[in-house]
């Protein structure tokens, strides 16, 4: 009984007195512990919390990625730091399809917009004339040689109305309208330096120029101004159309035409005045004749917050740079030697970027250059981007003048920058380049073109013709385009 018990508790019997017996077994309890299999119910929201979880953890990813980007301003995934800039194309000048020939009438669309679009300023009338028969004027006028006639048709008839003060203040008024947009862009730009006197005793020294915000991204405000005027500073500061400063930080500079591009972050700038800012609306400096009327907006005397007005007096002047050849626009606006601001059309469009480092002599004329040609190198200059270079300074030859004096049409070569990829090359002055790559160059505007649209370690070959004992030969060069 005792050890039916024992064994039914699981436990072990105890030895005998006097020694284990041999033979004697011993026996143990023995499980086996097997897992429920698990039903196909089970299984499925096993599957579908794996899936959940999956999906939640890349929703909680794309929204991070997402608040990540904004926070870093605005970029794209894939696209760089901003937004690259662009700005719009001209529009294609109305002069060529508004001309007619003398004695035909204007076009449809041409009468219907000069009856719909009413006229700036309207101007008193003079004297009214009304058509009389021709057997009236026989008797009008024995009628006048007899005294007949009241004194208002006599030759000494006064107007009935004059050109009074107040008409031509209208006029001016209205004519300084067109600044009110384009003058919300214009900022003053402080170049700031520190320096020494002779007492050893440091001072700042500050230059100002103005300035022209011509584009703008998620994160900053890109500023036009001359190169001058930031160079070697210590610390640049803007100063808005209401007054408010910012300081901002220094880009990129084109060393050809001495423009510079100014960079302010957006969130540094006073929310009212980011509000009522705007970027310049640039014009197409194409379409511009000489005689029109324009304004000159920024410090053309030197000093800021200035209006001036004037025409244009010639739109053929060009003056030739390092791989490029600029439209120079000349006023008859007298103006400072160091005088800086915008040209701007009575649309409020900016046709011209001040630049006084071009007026010839002592001329204290207003010049600028055209803005149409400059949008390009805008647009490069606020992105950032390295400008193509090959180091050549030239004049077109026309075929015309080609004839005249025998050289090769094409683009002659006035000029070689030092250790510049033409002077590698082997490119020398009176040299007329030709062609570049597999592009003909018939003047110094097919070269620009050519060349702006390289990259920067590009091989190219440069076509020209060359002065021999024997007259004009043909020769290559192969450039590696350089960059600055």
């Amino acid at each position: 009984m005792d050890k039916d018990r024992n064994r039914e508790a699981g436990s072990v019997p105890k030895p005998a007195e006097g020694g284990q017996e041999r033979g004697q077994e011993y026996q143990f309890l023995s499980q086996i512990i097997r897992k429920k299999p698990a039903d196909r119910r089970t299984l499925a929201l096993r599957v579908m919390s794996v899936v959940f979880g999956a999906a939640l953890f890349g929703i909680v990813a794309a929204l991070f990625f997402i608040m990540s980007m904004r926070i870093a301003g605005g970029a794209s995934a894939f696209g760089g730091d901003n937004p690259k800039i662009s700005l719009a194309a001209d529009e294609e000048s109305a002069k060529s399809s508004e001309m007619t020939a003398p004695g035909e009438p204007p076009s449809a669309p041409a009468a219907e917009e000069a009856e719909e679009t009413p006229p700036t300023a309207e101007l008193p009338v003079l004297m009214e004339f009304q058509e009389t028969p021709d057997s009236q004027a026989g008797d009008l006028q024995g009628s006048a040689a007899g005294g007949l006639l009241p004194d208002s048709f006599s030759d000494t008839t006064e107007p009935e109305t004059a050109l009074t003060l107040q008409t031509y203040r209208t006029l001016i008024r209205n004519m300084m309208g067109a600044a009110d947009e384009p003058e919300r862009s214009i900022v003053s730009v402080t170049g700031i330096r520190s320096e020494m006197d002779f007492f050893n005793r440091n001072y700042e020294n500050a230059s100002r120029l103005s300035g022209l915000a011509v584009a703008e991204n998620d994160k900053y405000l890109f500023v036009l101004t001359e190169y001058r005027v930031v160079k070697n500073v210590e610390r640049i500061l803007l100063t808005f159309y209401d007054g408010t400063m910012a300081d901002a930080d220094f880009q990129k500079q084109d060393p050809g035409t001495g423009l510079a591009i100014l960079k302010v972050p957006l969130d540094s700038i006073r929310e009212e005045t980011r509000k009522n800012l705007q970027t310049a609306p640039l014009g197409n400096s194409e379409a511009v004749s000489r005689g029109e009327p324009i304004l000159v907006l920024g410090s053309p005397m030197g000093y800021a917050d200035s209006v001036a007005s004037g025409v244009i007096t010639s739109v053929s002047n060009v003056v030739s740079g390092v791989d490029a050849q600029h439209l120079l626009l000349t006023t008859d606006v007298e103006g400072s030697q160091n005088g800086s601001g915008v040209l701007v059309n009575l649309d409020g469009q900016v046709i011209g970027i001040v630049a006084q480092r071009y007026n010839a002599g002592d001329n204290h004329t207003i010049t600028a250059l055209a803005i149409s040609q400059l949008k390009p190198l805008i647009e490069k200059l606020s992105n950032n981007e390295t400008l193509p270079w090959i180091g050549v300074t030239g004049q077109t030859v026309t075929q015309e003048l080609s004839e005249q004096t025998g050289i090769p049409a094409g683009m002659l070569v006035t000029g070689v920058e030092q250790d510049s990829p033409a002077m590698l090359a082997g490119i020398k002055e009176y040299d007329v380049i030709t062609g570049v790559g597999s592009h003909p160059v018939s003047d110094a505007d097919d070269y620009q073109d050519i060349v702006s649209r390289l990259a920067p370690e590009e091989k190219v070959e440069i076509t020209a013709m060359r002065k021999g004992a024997e007259g004009y030969s043909e020769i290559s060069f192969s450039a590696e385009c350089g960059g600055r």
